[in-house]
């Protein structure tokens, strides 16, 4: 197989867990190489329209990934970030993207209050979210501003 069809929106690309391995994997690439980061970007603005959940959770993990890594080159990926935060979202990426928020609001590059505002400006995040993983995330994020 062709090293074109591990990258996300190769043709051929059918199964959509090794694609969500696929944008982890180049995650951990920018994260060593920074020349990468566009193609990084628009790997993980396609990601999130995915109707896969694995895709979409591949994107949030590796938005993850990248707020930890550099949270100030992070603040790029606030796109994808807000799609992560959906109500159509599944769950773990939901999470993930609360936890993305959290480490780019923990290291200064995003402001605590706009943050929030985004992030309770959704129905869906508005109070405390039903699923227990992305209730913790949530409380997590909330308890970073105080």
């Amino acid at each position: 197989r062709s090293a074109s069809a591990f990258f996300p929106g190769a043709p051929g690309v059918a199964d959509p867990r090794s694609h969500a391995l696929a944008l982890r994997l180049l995650a951990e690439l920018w994260k060593h190489h920074r020349g990468s980061f566009p193609r990084l970007k628009a790997a993980l603005e396609h990601a999130v329209s995915s109707p896969s959940p694995e895709v979409r959770i591949g994107a949030a993990a590796a938005c993850a990934f990248c707020a930890e890594a550099d949270p100030y080159a992070a603040t790029e990926l606030a796109g994808p970030l807000r799609e992560c935060l959906s109500p159509s979202a599944p769950p773990a990426a939901a999470s993930l993207a609360l936890e993305a928020v959290a480490s780019l609001c923990e290291a200064d590059a995003l402001d605590f209050y706009a943050a929030l505002k985004v992030v309770v400006t959704r129905p869906h995040l508005s109070t405390l979210p039903a699923n227990p993983l992305v209730a913790s995330r949530w409380v997590a994020l909330l308890g970073g501003g105080w």
